[in-house]
């Protein structure tokens, strides 16, 4: 498999994409499959509080219906961000902020940004959310990885070196690198990486 994860299928990680797990007694995939189990490990954040879906306004797979604001349409009394907000991504047309942490922190921080400016405080003029994502990061453990900063995918798994080759390993992630408050809330986070393993002994 190309890209970034084709170190994890080497290491015995079975991908599938465009199927999703419809019943968790084992897994049971959408595609009729199943798999035998004792061990479920679910690692994503699929949808918002329930409690989003009781508001009665406009939802999006969901999530409410905000513009790039962060307010309900015709109804700018009411902000949303984060898991519970449908965010459009100016960056992305046609598609919506995805639900991280990354985006929730910038958007929490906008959306009072906004509030004040909408009753004459601070800047006095709202700003719309717009983030533009650097790639991603997912440790493995150990020294294994997988991430695909500015869109240039590293494997799972270092390559095998000799032990005459010193040159390091590239991204071996170690979360998220967050900017400072202030004006430059916006900006992109980027993927803080360590040029620390370095030790050819590592990849024998």
């Amino acid at each position: 498999m190309p890209g970034p994860w084709f170190g994890a299928v080497g290491r015995g990680i079975e991908i599938r994409t465009g199927t999703s797990v419809e019943q968790a007694d084992g897994v049971r995939l959408s595609d009729g499959e199943f798999v035998p189990t004792r061990s479920l490990i679910w690692c994503v954040g699929v949808r918002p509080d329930r409690m989003v879906a009781r508001l009665g306004l406009p939802l999006q797979r969901g999530r409410l219906t905000v513009d790039e604001y962060l307010t309900v349409p015709g109804h700018p009394e009411i902000h949303a961000c984060g898991d519970a907000a449908a965010v459009p991504d100016l960056t992305r047309p046609g598609s919506v902020t995805a639900m991280t942490a990354q985006h929730a922190q910038r958007q929490g921080n906008l959306a009072a940004e906004n509030i004040a400016a909408s009753r004459g405080l601070g800047s006095g003029t709202r700003r719309p959310y717009r983030h533009h994502d650097l790639g991603f990061v997912v440790d493995l453990g150990g020294v294994k990885a997988a991430a695909d900063p500015l869109g240039c995918g590293f494997p799972a798994s270092p390559p095998r070196r000799s032990p005459a080759d010193t040159t390091c390993w590239p991204c071996r992630p170690t979360g998220h690198a967050s900017p400072p408050a202030g004006p430059s809330t916006q900006s992109s986070p980027g993927s803080s990486c360590s040029w620390g393993w370095c030790d050819p002994a590592r990849y024998r």
